[in-house]
């Protein structure tokens, strides 16, 4: 059975929920806040894909448009999957499954990373469709640390990246500063860690 998911959410999340998307064999569409914002279209789609899709999560914000969403999902929410959530327990309102589920759900968002989006979609196929691959519980990532390109994990302590980093006492040292939502996303390879490999080569320890 192919399963149709529509999820709004972040952008952060888009690519990783794509990715997740194809290795779990779901029909996902997409739509991130950006455009919401400014285009009455788009927040007709919202509606549009609510009703065809077998199920929906809504990761809900603040933006003043949600007036008008939150209305308009209700009135259209009867027999249909409906996983509402967000930072304020307020947004959960809207949900027409399990409260729990739609916990479970927010759970995978809010840890974020590659892994606990496939995870977030494995839930809902096993939970919802019958699907028999079991979905593993929500890995938490860490909220800072340090990272090198050269390196997969993040380190917890400077002792233990000095360690592995084995720095040129003689060269001068410069940080780099990279959000948690690009680290999680995977995209510091597309321009931070550009930046540290450049630092590095013109002499200088990262």
């Amino acid at each position: 059975m192919r399963v149709r998911i529509f999820v709004v959410c972040w952008d952060s999340y888009a690519p990783l929920l794509k990715a997740a998307a194809r290795e779990t064999d779901i029909d996902l569409s997409l739509i991130t806040f950006h455009p919401l914002d400014k285009d009455q279209a788009a927040r007709d789609r919202v509606i549009d894909e609510i009703e065809a899709a077998d199920l929906s999560i809504i990761y809900k914000s603040n933006q003043s448009y949600w007036a008008d969403l939150d209305g308009r999902i209700k009135d259209i929410s009867e027999g249909r999957r409906i996983m509402s959530m967000g930072l304020d327990p307020t947004y959960f309102a809207l949900t027409t499954v399990d409260h729990q589920d739609t916990v479970r759900a927010f759970e995978y968002f809010h840890a974020h990373g590659a892994k606990n989006m496939v995870n977030l979609l494995r839930f809902i196929k096993n939970r919802y469709f019958g699907d028999p691959v079991p979905a593993e519980e929500p890995e938490y990532l860490p909220w800072q640390g340090i990272v090198h390109p050269d390196h997969d994990g993040c380190f917890q302590s400077t002792e233990d990246f000095l360690e592995w980093y084995r720095p040129d006492p003689e060269r001068p040292w410069v940080g780099v500063v990279i959000s948690r939502s690009n680290w999680v996303a995977g995209d510091c390879r597309n321009i931070e860690y550009v930046v540290i490999d450049d630092l590095e080569k013109e002499g200088l320890n990262v």
